[in-house]
This record gives C-alpha cells, sequence and structure tokens, in this order.
C-alpha cells in the first residue's frame, strides 16, 4: 500500500521473488486463471503469461487421482458402474471434490471443481429437458413420428 491507502498496479520491470513465482506457479496449477494469479501476486499478465510458456507449465502437469476417491463406499454403490457416468453423476463427482478441497483448505481447487459442477449442472438440466420433451412426443400420437430414432449422446437418469 502506499500513503494515500490504495493498491496500484505493479512498477514497470519490477522483478519479483523466486517465492513469488512458486507461489504463482503453484496457484495457476491448482485451477486459478492468470488473470486472477496476477492480480493476487501483483504480477503482469503478459510476463506470467511468457514465463507460464516458457517454463512449460501447464494445468496437466498435476498429479492426477482418482475423482472417485472424495466419495464414500455408500455413495459409489448408489451409481451404475455398467454405464458411463451422465452429467448428473459427474456433476455429484464434481461437488464432491469441491468439498474435499474446500475442508482441505484448497480454495482455489475448490473454485475449480465448483466451476465444473455448476457446467455440469446445465448439460444435465438440458438432457432432463430434452428427456422430459421425448416423454411428451411419445404420448402424442401426432409427434410420435418426430421422435428421433437414434439413441442419446449421453446417458440419462430416471426419474
Amino acid at each position: 500500500m502506499t500513503h494515500d491507502g490504495l493498491i496500484h498496479p505493479p512498477q514497470p520491470h519490477a522483478r519479483r521473488s523466486a517465492e513469488t513465482w512458486a507461489a504463482a506457479r503453484a496457484d495457476y496449477l491448482s485451477g486459478a486463471s492468470a488473470a486472477e494469479v496476477c492480480e493476487r501476486h501483483s504480477l503482469s499478465l503478459s510476463t506470467f503469461r511468457w514465463r507460464a510458456r516458457t517454463e512449460g507449465w501447464r494445468r496437466t502437469d498435476q498429479i492426477v487421482g482418482s475423482p472417485f476417491a472424495p466419495l464414500d463406499d455408500e455413495e459409489l454403490d448408489l451409481m451404475d458402474n455398467s454405464l458411463p457416468l451422465n452429467a448428473a453423476d459427474m456433476a455429484r463427482l464434481a461437488w464432491s471434490n469441491a468439498a474435499r478441497a474446500m475442508r482441505d483448505g484448497k480454495l482455489i481447487e475448490a473454485r475449480g471443481w465448483t466451476r465444473l459442477h455448476d457446467d455440469l449442472t446445465k448439460i444435465s438440466d438440458h438432457d432432463n429437458e430434452v428427456r422430459r420433451t421425448h416423454l411428451r412426443w411419445s404420448q402424442n400420437p401426432d409427434w410420435v413420428a418426430r421422435i428421433p430414432t437414434s439413441p442419446p449422446l449421453r446417458p440419462v437418469e430416471d426419474g
């Protein structure tokens, strides 16, 4: 902070410590956007992107764990493992991972899981609406001929 009490952007050509860059890299690889990381650590976005590109910072470099690990055995037993996961199942997995990350104090990771949950919930809601539409069409003799004969792209939930 300066004498006026405001936070100012970094000065041009300001050098950052190795610790700052390590923290920025960790935040980025945990799921924060480049802009969020730069704001948090007072970094230039163009410099951050250059460093991430030249040093090979890729989110795919993260250690990949099982997405099922945070779920209890009871929850896993409720899933039908004979079919691919549908959007609703994946949304529940993402929410479970978000809760685990929050408990572990990994707020940036939790934010990423929450975003994924939101995206999957939208897909699930759309799939359910399509299913309800097809059900209505199947009950109307005038519309039966218009129901697509190809199977849905994603498995749907009963209910």
